[in-house]
């Protein structure tokens, strides 16, 4: 996942026998230790030479490398290793994620119809993960998240530079977002997870100085004019260590992991600006909340604080959600909330509008899949035990990165329900007590992709708003968007008709469907393709009827209905 927060720090099943003097020894040794780059490195080593390892050894480094290149966001490369491992012949029950891990890559690089394949051989291997079904309908037509890519005008920010900047918030007038741009004079730290810097809060106090330019491509093509970054007018700390890491996979948990025990790599860097020194450390900080009237922050941060670092009981540094409160200007220590633990990841907070209510991530037990949102009450001065959402919002694989607008109405970003490709965003209708998901919709083009999108803030009519995606280079480069609606906010639903012979139940081609809304102002009439169907994009909230006939066969309005098409009313 990327932007920050690790959130999940995966377990990797596919162990293999290991000999002692495996020319493999080394990379699992990285691996294990999640330095995925390095382990990409020393993979690519071993495989050259195949003849010098077993076919034990041989699918193990494949399985491996794969996962490496996954997480580092190299998708082409991941998609090439999976191949080249899944083509070897069917894979043991200890390598059935691999089917799933392909299927994702493949999406990642827009290959939707081998992505349904890949989804539909994972289905077929296993049965505990029943996501398949629906990225396979998905991907057998995406057309339902892309035919209204037209409503929104999406433009790439000049802030942005070639490393992270992503998960936008609104902030007295300003934005704040999470950035790993090299700073000053001082030292970088490395975070060897993918060889790319920290993660720091950034401020930019006046929107109006953000330039713009139109992105040339749904996917996101490089400008080839020069990246300015735009000026921060406001110091935003003096802290010596940078960066974030990128796009890799934005759980919470996911980064900061057993890496940053490993030590770091010291390197000289320029004078930078941050959110305050108080905020940031030497470790990851990334997406905030602030309270309505900008006092009091909400932040994720390595499980560091005050200089004492802690670990899990398996060695990994997760991820906790820390407050400070600003008087006169300056942030108090920053103090941890009581919804952390040593044990698993907490993190990518959101305040709702009242700021009674915050929404969160974690891959804490209980959940539904790696990460859920969850939400916790304010109750006589402190945050109550947090409910999940439930599995109208959360589903088997990773739901990160909430916002609530001021309606009430929630955005997250979700890799386990089926979208573009890596993590979509998408729109939940809460319960009045805004403690339930309800009516969950995915975004679809132009602010969704194939690669990760996520971190949206906007209005409760969302008429406009920033982003963060990774869709121009890809890997770790997230960057801030900001759209714009020049549509409806929902200017159609697609709903697919089957017509079928009511005794044989084959399906009929070439059949006049006639289409009449309770206006009885819009009329269409459409023919069924060679499988019976046909598709059609309806006005959200509105009531149609939808009326079949074929030369012969009976009226379908007919009591008898002998051999009849349905008369269908439907709501969309």
């Amino acid at each position: 996942m990327t932007r920050i927060l690790p959130i999940l720090v995966l377990t990797w099943l596919l162990v293999g026998p290991l000999l002692a003097q495996s020319p493999t020894k080394k990379a699992d040794h990285q691996f294990d230790q999640l330095a995925y780059a390095r382990a990409i490195e020393l993979y690519e080593q071993a495989l050259a030479n195949p003849a010098a390892l077993s076919d034990v050894e041989r699918r193990d480094a494949r399985a491996k490398l794969g996962y490496s290149y996954q997480q580092t966001r190299d998708m082409p490369n991941a998609e090439r290793v999976y191949h080249d491992l899944i083509s070897s012949g069917n894979l043991s029950v200890d390598y059935t994620k691999c089917y799933l891990f392909y299927a994702q890559t493949l999406a990642s690089n827009g290959k939707y119809r081998e992505a349904q394949e890949a989804y539909d051989k994972y289905g077929s291997v296993q049965t505990s993960d029943k996501r398949s079904p629906a990225f396979s309908k998905l991907y057998h037509d995406v057309s339902a998240l892309t035919s209204n890519a037209g409503s929104y005008k999406v433009e790439f920010l000049s802030m942005n530079t070639r490393r992270a900047e992503f998960s936008p918030i609104f902030y007295k007038g300003g934005l704040v977002f999470v950035s790993a741009s090299n700073g000053g004079n001082g030292i970088k730290r490395i975070f060897k997870w993918n060889n790319t810097p920290f993660l720091d809060l950034y401020y930019l106090p006046d929107l109006k100085t953000i330039r713009t330019s139109k992105t040339s491509s749904i996917g996101g093509s490089p400008s080839s004019a020069k990246r300015v970054r735009t000026q921060l007018m406001r110091p935003l700390g003096s802290d010596d260590y940078t960066a974030p890491t990128a796009n890799d996979t934005r759980t919470v948990g996911f980064y900061g992991g057993t890496n940053i025990s490993m030590g770091y790599e010291d390197q000289p860097i320029s004078e930078s600006d941050r959110f305050s020194r108080t905020l940031n450390t030497k470790y990851h900080e990334g997406p905030a909340t602030f309270s309505k009237d900008g006092s009091r922050a909400i932040f994720t941060r390595n499980n560091f604080n005050e200089g004492r670092y802690r670990e899990s009981a398996d060695g990994v540094n997760k991820l906790k959600l820390y407050t400070a409160t600003q008087i006169n200007g300056i942030w108090s220590k920053a103090e941890e909330l009581p919804l952390n633990s040593d044990e698993f990841s907490t993190g990518h907070p959101a305040l709702s509008k009242d700021d009674q209510l915050l929404y969160f991530s974690s891959d804490r037990p209980g959940g539904l899949g790696g990460t859920d949102i969850y939400v916790s009450r304010w109750i006589n001065g402190k945050w109550g035990a947090p409910t999940n959402l439930g599995k109208e919002v959360n589903s088997k694989g990773n739901e990160l990165f909430p916002f609530v607008d001021e309606k009430g109405n929630m955005y997250f970003s979700s890799d386990g329900r089926a979208g573009l490709g890596d993590l979509d965003i998408f729109y939940a209708q809460l319960t009045p007590d805004g403690q339930q998901g309800r009516v969950v919709r995915n975004l679809g083009e132009p602010i969704n992709s194939a690669k990760d999108d996520f971190g949206i803030v906007t209005d409760g009519d969302r008429n406009s708003g920033y982003f963060s995606s990774n869709r121009k280079r890809g890997g770790a480069d997230d960057d801030v968007y900001r759209f714009t609606r020049e549509g409806s906010l929902y200017p159609c639903r697609e709903l697919t008709v089957i017509v079928i012979d009511a005794n044989s139940k084959e399906p009929l081609a070439n059949t006049s469907i006639a289409m009449d809304n309770s206006a009885k102002d819009k009329q269409k009439d459409l023919k069924t393709d060679d499988e019976g169907m046909v598709r059609i994009c309806l006005n959200v909230d509105s009531d149609f009827k939808l009326l079949a006939s074929r030369e012969g066969y009976i009226d379908n309005k007919s009591d008898s209905r002998p051999k009849t098409f349905l008369t269908i009313n439907h709501h969309v």
